[in-house]
């Protein structure tokens, strides 16, 4: 089922000023869009900045989602990830260094704090600096976008469920339409068949027999009843209704794409077993109404 959902989670902790607490510099917004696919298929993209995220998202995404092609979108907001920080470990790492060198060589001679500065790569981005509170916010903003995602699936399908339902019962009633038809299409038959036996007969001066002909008749009726037919889809309709009542076992897209496929082919055979061209138009609508299930049915998990 098609879908869009957006996370947006703080990476920096709050930090405070006296007794002012300031709002986080630093946000990873992570935004989802969800198309059809019978595969779970997830492409992330991300900023080379925060392409080591890319591989946890694509896990998360896909142990949230069963099915669908995903399109996700990382990205960094906040001044903090465009200002340069210190590399704290390496800086102490060297000036503890620069320390012991200094004892070594100059006992008594104190190091600088400004000898750090003359060292390659003290400063590093803010992403860089902040790796493994991004990998943790990248989680909650995967969890966020996908529960947004998910409230907007499950308003849409809703509003399939009733769309659905509808057609399924409109089915329904038009394979009531056939089978009040049909007695009506025999009684017709039955008639134009004993006429035209009996001038068929009459004009040949050969003996009319109403039995041989009531027995012709039924074998007609027997060759052309859709009972088993109309039963068996109705039969099919409510296991679709069922699967789209709320607290329906899921996953339901198999089921009733399954369901549909057999529904299709009792109303085939309803087509199939009629000649008459009222019954052969509501064969027509039911195929419509088929038709529009089975692409709707493509949107649900």
């Amino acid at each position: 089922m098609t879908g869009f959902g957006s996370g947006r989670v703080p990476v920096l902790a709050e930090s405070t000023e006296g007794a002012i607490p300031r709002a986080p510099s630093g946000y990873l917004v992570v935004e989802l869009r969800a198309t059809n696919h019978k595969y779970n298929e997830v492409r992330v993209n991300a900023p080379r900045e925060l392409a080591f995220l890319a591989g946890p998202c694509e896990a998360r995404i896909r142990a949230r989602m069963e099915r669908g092609a995903v399109d996700a979108r990382l990205t960094a907001e906040g001044e903090s990830w465009s200002r340069p920080e210190i590399d704290l470990p390496r800086a102490r790492a060297a000036y503890a260094a620069l320390t012991g060198l200094a004892a070594e060589l100059s006992p008594g001679v104190r190091v600088p704090v400004e000898a750090l500065l003359s060292l390659p790569d003290m400063f590093v981005s803010g992403v860089a600096a902040h790796k493994t509170e991004l990998e943790a916010a990248a989680v909650r903003a995967v969890d966020a976008a996908v529960s947004d995602l998910f409230r907007m699936q499950e308003t849409e399908g809703e509003s399939l469920a009733l769309d659905m339902t509808a057609r399924l019962s409109r089915l329904l009633s038009l394979a009531e339409k056939i089978a009040v038809r049909q007695p009506e299409v025999l009684a017709a038959r039955r008639a134009r068949l004993l006429a035209r036996t009996r001038e068929l007969l009459e004009g040949r001066g050969g003996e009319f027999s109403q039995v041989r002909v009531e027995q012709e008749i039924v074998l007609l009726a027997e060759k052309y009843d859709t009972a088993e037919e109309k039963t068996r889809l109705a039969s099919h309709v409510a296991q679709c209704l069922a699967a789209l009542l709320p607290g329906a076992p899921v996953p339901a897209g198999k089921r009733l794409d399954f369901l549909l496929q057999e529904v299709g082919r009792e109303i085939t055979t309803m087509g199939a077993k009629s000649e008459d061209a009222e019954i052969a138009q509501v064969v027509v609508e039911m195929k419509t109404e088929a038709a529009k299930l089975r692409e709707q049915v493509q949107n649900i998990v």
